[in-house]
């Protein structure tokens, strides 16, 4: 056993060790926050209120994987490659053209809502100023995932750290905060004012650092947008199309399932599940805080045709998720009431229902972070296919169950989600490098 772990840790890679505790340390920030924002609303509204607002929120990120239509991981990719010359052309093309998408798709979902408002409302039940809050939150979102991409994967951990784990929950609990002093209540509508603006100024807070600090002139991104050629934004556009489907259809699921817990069982039972969902989080936190660093070197170690290094990033960070993962697995499996407690007494219910979402979560943990490999080796549509089998499966479980078995048919979705995808990642893995995540 000794002389496997000396295996194993032999020539690790200490750039991935530091790029990675920056990003763990970030994220353990950023869900602490989230955590005391999220006590602040369910112990004084409820479950219910926070499944409402938890809906909003998930919602708002499917829709912005959808006006994004892949281009932060196509841009990822591409910055990643051109790491040393940030302010040269190619950077700027790809920031060029992953704006005008975000806008383009924004300005087509704006006018399916103008014709499609009252059927919308009638069908979902929305009210008026939720379709356009969430077309606005949802806008800014994905900038804000954009200007992420950028520092990502000019390796700026830090500066991506915060925007992506920090800065939300931050400006959040700050305007939650700052409200409760001057009124004594809020419902649901100042929990979405408070949340859309919160992401407005971090698109816009971060937008501003990227350009300073990348030396790119803004008045060449506005000249370059003018003699944008539509071939040239199709090639982008299509290119960007396979990281899409990757992506939105995997948060399609776990939106899916909210919806369905809401439509049958009402919000205070998408509240419960959210819940649960955000404390198995504490489990991914190395695997999230490590492919932060990881995506960059992946793509840059493929790109130069070094798969020695290219498998081991994989390998090296396959081990610190499960080192650092497992304990916290076995704490929240052993103790879910308490867990649960923390955020009222209306959770508490959910406790069979976190231990089985625990499975899930080990297992896309140990399986290490094969699908960034994918991405990130120019085998996206291997990934693509590996999410729309997974997604499929978990769907039909979903439609199944959630309807009879209420919280715990939502969580078998996830968990059926998560190790189809799991399985598949390993073993095409396999296939296409003849390694595995540990070897």
């Amino acid at each position: 056993m000794v002389s496997l772990f000396r295996r194993l840790v032999n020539k690790f890679d200490f750039e991935l060790l530091k790029g990675g505790s920056v990003a763990l340390f970030l994220k353990i920030g950023g869900t602490i926050l989230l955590y005391f924002l999220t006590i602040l609303i369910t112990n004084s509204k409820g479950a219910a209120v926070y499944g409402n607002f938890a809906f909003f929120i998930t919602t708002t990120k499917v829709l912005s994987i959808l006006i994004l239509f892949g281009a932060d991981t196509a841009s990822l990719r591409v910055i990643a490659r051109n790491i040393k010359n940030l302010g040269g052309a190619e950077v700027v093309e790809v920031l060029k053209k992953s704006y005008l998408i975000v806008f383009g798709t924004g300005l087509l979902m704006l006018l399916a809502i103008l014709l499609l408002q009252s059927k919308i409302q009638s069908t979902f039940g929305f009210e008026s100023y939720y379709l356009y809050y969430l077309l606005f939150a949802s806008v800014c979102f994905g900038i804000v995932k954009l200007n992420a991409q950028f520092f990502r994967g000019a390796k700026k951990i830090a500066a991506y750290g915060i925007i992506e784990f920090i800065s939300i929950s931050f400006f959040c609990l700050l305007g939650v905060g700052f409200y409760l002093l001057f009124y004594d209540n809020f419902r649901i509508k100042q929990l979405i004012i408070i949340y859309s603006l919160s992401v407005l100024i971090t698109a816009l807070v971060s937008g501003t650092i990227w350009i300073k600090s990348s030396k790119i002139k803004l008045k060449e991104v506005v000249n370059s947008l003018v003699g944008t050629k539509a071939k040239e934004l199709s090639s982008f556009f299509w290119f960007s199309f396979s990281f899409l489907l990757a992506t939105s259809v995997s948060m399609f699921s776990f939106w899916l399932a909210q919806f369905l817990l809401k439509w049958y069982h009402g919000a205070a039972e998408v509240g419960i599940y959210d819940i649960a969902s955000r404390l198995c989080m504490f489990i991914t936190l190395p695997l999230f805080a490590v492919t932060a660093i990881i995506a960059p070197k992946l793509s840059e170690n493929y790109a130069k045709g070094d798969m020695v290094k290219f498998n081991n990033v994989v390998r090296q960070g396959t081990l610190i998720s499960v080192l650092l993962g497992s304990p916290v697995a076995i704490v929240l499996f052993l103790f879910p009431e308490f867990a649960l407690s923390i955020f009222g007494e209306d959770f508490i219910s959910g406790a069979i229902a976190l231990k089985v979402l625990i499975i899930g979560y080990f297992v896309n943990m140990a399986s290490g972070p094969l699908s960034i490999a994918l991405q990130m080796s120019k085998h996206e549509k291997v990934f693509r296919n590996i999410v729309l089998i997974s997604a499929f499966c978990s769907t039909i479980t979903g439609l199944l169950l959630i309807p009879t078995y209420n919280i715990l048919g939502a969580v078998l979705a996830y968990v059926c989600f998560v190790s189809v995808g799991s399985f598949l990642n390993i073993l095409m893995y396999w296939k296409l490098f003849r390694r595995n995540s540990l070897s």
